[in-house]
């Protein structure tokens, strides 16, 4: 971080003024760092980053196979949401004995290319893939239509929060239209999307290089500069055979303690960060042992993160951030909204609480819903933690 580029930068939290509480944010699903109703398109480099996260596609893969295996080879009809370029898990359905696949993907140069991925693999000597085998379709599955329910839904569409990408709409859709067993947890891959989230402080939003006019920040999973002040809670449990509403908020009340001894590791973790830069951040008239204490007292908003369940049991799962909200390797950002252009004083103890709304507006896929946050700072003793813990 550069620690001169905002003037604010080169002052301690726990020494400015603190406006009083509530603090509220709120963002659209389709917001890349600005505020946009454009829909989420990915490009090629975003494709090959899911591909290549290999414990996301074999975890999807592996799920596929165990739906497929309870029925007679040749028999299972499979449909592929949001199935990109590759048409991956389209033939890799094939490939574990479904008879027909129907591949739905909604951005058009991504069906083309899908299309053409089929025929080559139609092409190829001793492949499953036979013509007609899998057809692709272009657009929401919401606006195709199928000339036969099926058995197993594959649907890739969770964002970096789970229900970015219109999954409500497509689940509500899906079950109505085109599910033989809509209730039946194994005839969906996966199981559920959740979104977690924790109170975070981020050492470059306090050193004044996050965007201070975007409504939140997208940062990568592996980012060092983003730590935890409590252990994740769940914010959404979307269960693919379960209720989804068509319209209307989904709402939830959440309360973290931050957590003493990860204020006393992230301090320690800071100051190893800033440590080779000493002689910088002196020149800026801070002090780097302080700096880091600062840091580590800082809430800079609720990160979220996405995580997806392939099993009833939660046997089965994908982890975008360790288990407590680690920092590990994934191609899904972590989110997150700053509650104020500078972070806020934070005290261990302190419990940070959040009123979560997901707006789904008029419950269409593609009318990107709107979230927001509603957060304050209690006293240790004013509150106790409330929400759900995810299951390990």
């Amino acid at each position: 971080p550069d620690f001169a580029e905002s003037p604010a930068a080169n002052t301690y939290v726990g020494d400015e003024s603190v406006p009083p509480g509530p603090y509220a944010v709120s963002w659209l699903a389709t917001d890349q760092g600005k505020d946009s109703e454009k829909w989420i398109e990915f490009d090629e480099r975003h494709y090959m980053s899911m591909v290549q996260d290999k414990p996301r596609t074999d975890a999807f893969v592996r799920a596929l196979q165990e739906r497929l295996a309870a029925f007679p080879p040749g028999t299972a009809t499979v449909l592929d949401l949001g199935t990109g370029p590759y048409a991956l898990f389209a033939r890799a359905a094939m490939d574990f004995g479904a008879r027909k696949v129907y591949a739905v993907e909604a951005v058009p140069e991504s069906a083309a290319r899908a299309r053409e991925a089929v025929a080559l693999a139609e092409a190829a000597p001793q492949c499953p893939v036979t013509p007609g085998s899998i057809e692709v379709l272009e657009g929401f599955s919401t606006d195709v239509e199928l000339p036969e329910k099926v058995d197993v839904l594959i649907s890739e569409i969770a964002g970096s929060i789970a229900s970015e990408e219109g999954v409500y709409a497509t689940i509500v859709d899906a079950q109505r239209r085109f599910m033989k067993r809509p209730r039946d947890p194994g005839s969906y891959v996966p199981f559920s999307y959740q979104t977690l989230g924790a109170p975070a402080t981020d050492l470059c939003h306090h050193s004044g290089g996050a965007d201070p006019t975007a409504p939140c920040l997208r940062i990568p999973s592996e980012d060092a500069t983003l730590r935890m002040l409590a252990d994740p809670l769940l914010v959404e449990d979307i269960r693919f055979a379960g209720d989804a509403p068509a319209n209307g908020s989904v709402d939830e009340a959440l309360a973290w303690r931050v957590d003493p001894d990860r204020v006393a590791a992230n301090e320690a973790h800071f100051r190893a960060i800033l440590e080779p830069n000493r002689e910088a951040v002196e020149e800026d008239g801070l002090d780097v042992e302080r700096l880091a204490r600062d840091v580590s007292r800082s809430l800079s908003g609720i990160a979220l993160w996405p995580r997806i369940v392939f099993d009833e049991a939660g046997t089965h799962v994908y982890d975008t951030r360790g288990p407590t909200g680690e920092q590990q390797l994934s191609h899904w950002p972590t989110v997150l909204p700053p509650l104020a252009p500078r972070p806020l004083p934070v005290a261990p103890g302190a419990v940070v609480t959040a009123a979560w709304s997901t707006d789904l507006r008029d419950g269409q896929v593609s009318t990107p819903v709107r979230y927001s946050l509603l957060c304050d700072i209690a006293a240790e003793a004013a509150a106790a933690p409330v929400g759900r813990a995810p299951d390990r």
